[in-house]
């Protein structure tokens, strides 16, 4: 069976989409492992040290048990519950 060229492109556009996919999931978990500071959070969401220290205070934004951290997964889930973009990628991050 010969492969025609339009084929072979679009199985190509298939792994290329499963890789990216791959990547991108690979890269969200590494960033959700991480801790980071208020200043830091507010950096990665787009909003202001106050915004976020608000966001804290209200419970609404869960901290390390000290008080002092916020995870990136913790993050995200703020991002997603508030239909924003999830936070950049480790190679986007600020």
């Amino acid at each position: 069976m010969k492969l025609e060229k339009e084929d072979f492109n679009f199985l190509k556009d298939i792994v290329k989409d499963v890789f990216t996919e791959f990547e991108t999931e690979r890269q969200n978990k590494d960033f959700e492992r991480k801790t980071f500071t208020t200043q830091e959070t507010a950096e990665q969401i787009g909003r202001s040290y106050n915004h976020v220290s608000n966001l804290v205070k209200r419970g609404i934004l869960q901290t390390t048990a000290d008080g002092k951290f916020i995870s990136g997964y913790e993050i995200n889930r703020y991002l997603r519950i508030n239909n924003e973009k999830t936070a950049p990628s480790e190679t986007e991050a600020v």
